[in-house]
This record gives C-alpha cells, structure tokens and sequence, in this order.
C-alpha cells in the first residue's frame, strides 16, 4: 500500500513540474513581445532581434514621417519629431519607434553620426522609446532634443517603428523615407543657448522647476510656456532665470525661448518637460538573482517534503480520489500474552536476610532481622 502511496505522490508532482514548465515556457513560444523591451539604445535590427526573428516580421500599414530639424546650426539644440499616421489595430496599441540615420542595421544611431541626443520623448536620452496610441486614435507624434553635430554637412536622418497586431503573434515594423538635414556654422554675433546648457527633460510632482537660461552673444530672453497644442503664455524672467508652475498630476509642458542680440534673433526649438510620479525601479541583474534564489528555495522545499516519518500518513482523499488506509491495532489473546511470560529486564532484589533453619532468634522482630540479620549470620551477636 505504501509503495502505491509513493508511487501516486511523485506522478502528481511530475505533472505539477510539468505544468509550471509549459507555463514557463509559453511566454517565450511567440515572436512578439506584448509587454515591449523598454526604452534603450537600440540599432533597428535590435529592433527585429528584440521582439522576433527579422524573418517573421510583417510590414506595417501605418505611414511614418521624420520632420526637419527645427534648427540647423552646428553644435546648437533642435528638435526632431517623427509622427506616425494610420496606425492600424493593435491588442496593446503599444508602438516602438527608433530614431536613425541608417537602415542598414548596425552603427544606425544618431550617435554614430555626431547628433548628441538630449532628450527623448519619454524623458530619457535614448533612441528608442515605447509609447501608447491612444484607443480610437490612428496617429501619434513623438518629440526628440537633439545637439546637432558640431561638424557643418549633410546629415540624413530617418525612423522606424515596431508594434503588434490583433490576433497574431510576428512583429510588425515599418520605415519612413529618409531625410537630408543641412546642418550650417552659426554665425559669430548668432545670439544663442551656450553649448554647455542642458534643458531639464523630467521633474517630480508638486515641485515648481527653476531653469536659469546659459547665453552667448545675448541682451535679451522671451521665454513662453504651453500645453501641448494649447496658445502660450509669457513667463517672467530675471537675469535669465524663470520658473514653471508645479505640475499636480503626470503629464508635460513644453518650453522656448527667443534671444535677442547683436545678430539676428533666435528662437530655441519647444523643449519638453515631462512630470513623473517617483516610480519604483529594479535593477534587472537583481530581479534575475531573486528569481533564481525563488526557484533554489522551491527546490529546497520539494526535496525537504521527502523526509517524512514513516508513520506519517497521506491525505489523498481530496487530492487523488484513494482512500485513506485505516490503522488497525494488533490485539494479541490474554492466553497468549500469559503463555509466554517475558522476564523482568530489571528485578527487584529483596534487602532481608534469610532466615536461619530455626528461624528468628528468640525476642527478635522481622523488623529488627531487617535491619541486623544479615550481621546475625555472620556471627556477630554470639
């Protein structure tokens, strides 16, 4: 009975290993990835690699479309904004888009070209970021701040974009044209940002955001703030400096200004700035070392549950449909328990003395033979 017992008990485990294998597995038995990869520095074949083999990818019906750097002068900010039109049906409407200067697939970044990215559209300075079209919207626009190269030439940019389907599971990915973008020396006397100054691209909740403008060749600031798609306002500024109001909820504002100077004016491109909630973050090295510490600890816990006394028994009533086996005493015949008497491990010696053959001396208690027989005998009252 016990070896059927055992036996049940580890093809019940077989099959629970089983299951969480196949479990574990299936997230990785399709091409594309729901969940995205999170924004990073990514060439475009990553872009196939990342979310499936280059050779399952289908082609997208959406149209893409790199803008023209607001500014074209060497080693000063401007802005790059992809938009993205007839964005077609998705399960997670989640959209990768890359921000290129190649579609050969290797040394495609703008980096690689001399263009510094200073921030993308989600806050970071990264060429690749994921966003979310918005449900019943087909189009989206997506903002980077860039520093120009600081060698003049022609330099050709260009994007690309990843996302799902409904109902299948291969990536689908479409390419804009490519652009030329004539980047020129500014003049001497050009008034402008100074090549050291970075706009802050994130900021907390509830938190006003100082910003003080570095210049050169500049005796004047206008400074306006918007909501995207909204008219502007003026902001006031000292000495350069101005402040944007706290933001209560997760969102963005965007930011420019117009400098005055002895050349003619200038006007810096929309710079935005994107208030976060303070999220929680995980280094991935970490998270794997917790996961495989879980998988040890489970591992330890399946072969501690073998050592179990033998007279424990298993409830499989509920699990496996067997019934439970019943203890059943063994009673033996009193006949029997008599018939063959044990012998007592440890007898109990008795302390009297025996007697002499004419039994207690005269005037003696059996109290007192207890106590002096034993000295009687050996001659000691003659």
């Amino acid at each position: 009975m016990q070896h059927l017992l055992l036996t049940v008990v580890i093809e019940l485990r077989v099959r629970v290993i089983a299951i969480l294998a196949i479990l574990i597995l299936s997230a990785s038995m399709t091409s594309a990835r729901p969940g995205g990869e999170g924004d990073d520095i990514r060439s475009m074949q990553c872009g196939g690699s990342c979310h499936s083999d280059p050779a399952l990818n289908a082609s997208s019906a959406a149209t893409i479309s790199v803008g023209q750097p607001s500014s074209n002068w060497a080693g000063l900010l401007t802005t790059v904004t992809v938009d993205i039109t007839d964005f077609p049906e998705s399960e997670t409407r989640l959209v990768g888009v890359f921000l290129l200067t190649n579609d050969l697939g290797a040394k495609d970044t703008p980096q690689h070209e001399g263009w510094t990215i200073i921030a993308d559209p989600n806050g970071g300075m990264v060429n690749y970021i994921e966003t979310r079209v918005a449900n019943g919207e087909t189009s989206a626009s997506v903002t980077w701040t860039l520093k120009a190269p600081t060698v003049a030439g022609n330099y050709d940019l260009l994007a690309s974009i990843h996302h799902g389907g409904v109902g299948n599971s291969v990536s689908i990915h479409g390419n804009s044209l490519t652009i030329s973008a004539a980047i020129a020396e500014p003049p001497e006397d050009l008034p402008r940002l100074a090549s050291t100054f970075i706009p802050p691209s994130t900021r907390s909740l509830n938190q006003e955001t100082i910003i003080t403008l570095e210049t050169e060749d500049v005796t004047n600031h206008v400074v306006e703030m918007r909501v995207p798609g909204a008219q502007p306002i003026t902001l006031d500024i000292v000495d350069g400096t101005f402040t944007i109001p706290p933001a209560i909820n997760p969102g963005s504002i965007e930011w420019r200004a117009t400098l005055s100077g002895v050349g003619p004016d200038q006007q810096t491109p929309w710079f935005t700035l994107i208030a976060k909630e303070e999220g929680w973050q995980a280094d991935r090295i970490e998270l794997y070392l917790q996961a495989f510490a879980l998988l040890f600890l489970m591992t330890g816990l399946v072969l501690a549950s073998d050592r179990k006394p033998k007279e424990e028994k298993i409830d499989l009533v509920g699990v496996m449909g067997l019934p439970q086996p019943e203890f059943v005493p063994q009673v033996i015949p009193e006949a029997q328990r008599w018939a063959n008497p044990v012998a007592d491990p440890n007898p109990v010696v008795s302390a009297t003395p025996p007697l002499p053959p004419e039994g207690l001396p005269a005037g003696w208690t059996m109290e007192q033979w207890q106590h002096y027989g034993e000295q009687y005998l050996q001659g000691g009252f003659k």
